[in-house]
């Protein structure tokens, strides 16, 4: 499947540039907020980026410390470059003059953990390499270049009297030197050995850093055309089905990004090139209602690296995707959402999608015509089943143990009543230098003992492609897997999970010659009972009661862990049997 295929395009000189809304339609009711964050941002004082620091990576596997003074610099100077839209960039220009001159001044804008030396050497040095030539585009360096883009855009002639033409010479001499050049001369790992949310993050930031500094028309031309290649790349990742399978926190940055991409193309080619509708983006940008349990509070299905809560979805964007693609349901979502969020509320992310955080601060009318929430979803490629019945949300997964940000969890399934999890996938924990190494596994939240599955002799399901599904259905309200495949020894595993107004039944069966445990995962302190526990009101019921008992996982060493579950401890409760019928259903 492709997106983009060979169009031949021709670019109009007077046509071809980045948006430039007029200021007068900038929405009024984001001014205060814009204001106050600019001001504080007026109080920041900037952190020296040493050398130990970037180091940390290297040397203890640590991101934290280097990557939040990193990230805190962008940030300030997006929520100014805010600010000065909103209420004039006099107050600002000297806080935005130093903020950009210290990243610019920076050895590399690539984070440690993303590090690459010369000769191409993943990880080969733990400091970045001090040369003219850079080899390695990132994530964050092109949201980088994206910032200073948009600095550049809106305020070249203040920040250029501010410093007497110095500071928008250095930012294009930068971009051409850090971004640019590097994305015409090299093919980098992102766009050939992993193809994931990286390649539409990362393109999308450097197409709006072409509108913005790019004027030669043929260099304009080579950089679209290259860009829409590798956007097809990362599309022919993706089945029938347009499912993204890094879960819903990640297709904010795949998917929603590759609608960034399209926007910007739009606005590049002077509307010649527009790929903002038609079949893929209408079904890949839907995933993310289908995988929606609450617009009220953003719960979220949440395998693979993906947290339960995600409150930085672009409710505006969502809305301009509704709009593109025709699909009402994306439009009534949009618009729930941004009852309650949006970009300047949250402060998550206006330096990861700067294109996207200042488009959505301009007016713009959308009439929903579809609900919120649809009823059942099934993604046939991904092996993803929701099924919702009454105050009732089931989720079944299968696929294989080789997907992007994966999580040994074939089989998993999850449980929500009244719009809150009750059988919860615990999600990612901090990353760190063992998240994407040999070591990954090694980690609590990335093994299957640890998600709704069973342990088989003793023996946790196995990383690898090969460790797969054996068959995956779904039919009205009721799914199945078989997911024999993804243990190392040789086993037949079932489940069948089924919905309804009155709760959900799971029916599993393991023929194994060894002893067969089940987990179940939750954040709910259980009661016992004497068939099985109580989750707050929502009895589960298991039709065996040998050998049940509940034992606890301590979250004291993840803040993460602890804000997404609102707790110090999970609760992991488990059931020995080969054969398992376990009832869920709220007790009123």
């Amino acid at each position: 499947m492709q997106l983009f295929g060979t169009q031949k395009f021709k670019l109009d000189r007077e046509m071809s540039g980045i948006f430039c809304p007029k200021l007068e339609d900038l929405d009024p009711k984001y001014k205060e907020q814009a204001l106050a964050l600019a001001d504080e941002a007026l109080e920041y004082k900037l952190i020296l980026l040493t050398a130990n620091m970037y180091m940390d990576y290297a040397k203890t596997g640590n991101r934290k410390r280097f990557e939040d003074h990193y990230h805190e610099r962008r940030r300030r100077l997006g929520n100014l470059i805010v600010g000065a839209l909103y209420g004039g960039c006099e107050k600002y220009i000297d806080k935005m003059v130093d903020i950009a001159w210290a990243i610019c001044e920076e050895t590399s804008w690539v984070i440690p953990a993303h590090n690459v030396s010369r000769g191409y050497v993943y990880g080969g040095r733990a400091l970045a390499d001090t040369t003219d030539e850079v080899i390695e585009v990132d994530l964050f360096s092109a949201s980088t270049a994206a910032t200073l883009s948009m600095l550049y855009h809106f305020f070249k002639s203040e920040i250029g009297a501010a410093t007497d033409g110095v500071l928008p010479e250095r930012i294009e001499y930068e971009i051409e030197r850090r971004i640019i050049k590097p994305y015409q001369m090299r093919e980098m790992r992102w766009q050939f050995g992993f193809i994931n949310n990286w390649v539409p993050w990362i393109i999308s930031n450097i197409l709006l850093c072409t509108g913005v500094f790019v004027h030669d028309t043929q260099k304009k031309m080579s950089i679209i055309s290259r860009s829409m290649f590798y956007l097809d790349r990362f599309v022919e990742t993706y089945g029938d089905d347009c499912g993204c399978n890094e879960g819903a926190s990640y297709w904010n940055a795949a998917i929603a990004s590759l609608f960034d991409a399209c926007e910007t193309l739009v606005d590049i080619s002077g509307g010649e090139l527009d790929f903002t509708h038609g079949d893929f983006m209408r079904r890949a940008c839907r995933f993310i209602v289908d995988m929606n349990i609450d617009p009220e509070t953003m719960l979220f299905v949440n395998f693979a690296d993906c947290g339960p809560y995600l409150t930085n979805i672009s409710g505006k964007m969502v809305c301009r995707m509704g709009k593109c693609t025709g699909d009402g349901t994306l439009v009534a979502f949009g618009k729930k959402v941004l009852e309650k969020y949006d970009v300047l509320e949250t402060g998550n992310g206006i330096e990861f999608f700067m294109y996207r955080n200042i488009k959505n601060l301009f007016r713009a009318e959308y009439n929903a015509d579809g609900d919120a929430l649809p009823k059942n979803a099934f993604y046939g490629d991904l092996n993803i089943a929701v099924l919702r019945a009454g105050d009732y949300v089931a989720v079944l997964k299968g696929g294989h143990n080789a997907e992007s940000h994966n999580h040994n969890d074939i089989g998993n399934f999850v449980f929500y009543a009244d719009k809150k999890p009750i059988i919860i996938d615990s999600g990612p924990m901090e990353y760190r230098r063992e998240t994407f190494n040999a070591k990954r596994y090694k980690i609590w939240t990335n093994q299957s003992s640890y998600h709704n599955l069973p342990d088989i002799g003793g023996v946790m399901q196995e990383a690898g492609r090969e460790y797969a599904a054996d068959g995956f259905s779904a039919d009205g309200n009721t799914a199945s897997v078989s997911y024999g495949g993804a243990y190392p020894i040789k086993t037949v595993c079932r489940r069948t999970i089924t919905l309804d107004d009155h709760g959900l039944v799971v029916f599993d069966e393991t023929e194994t010659d060894g002893d067969v445990t089940y987990h179940f995962l939750t954040h709910i302190k259980p009661t016992a009972t004497q068939n099985g526990v109580m989750l707050d009101n929502v009895n589960v019921e298991f039709s065996s009661n040998d050998g049940i008992y509940v034992d606890s996982i301590d979250l004291s060493q993840s803040p993460q862990q602890q804000r997404m579950w609102n707790g110090t401890e999970l609760y992991r409760i488990n059931v020995k049997a080969k054969k398992l019928t376990t009832k869920l259903s709220k007790i009123n």
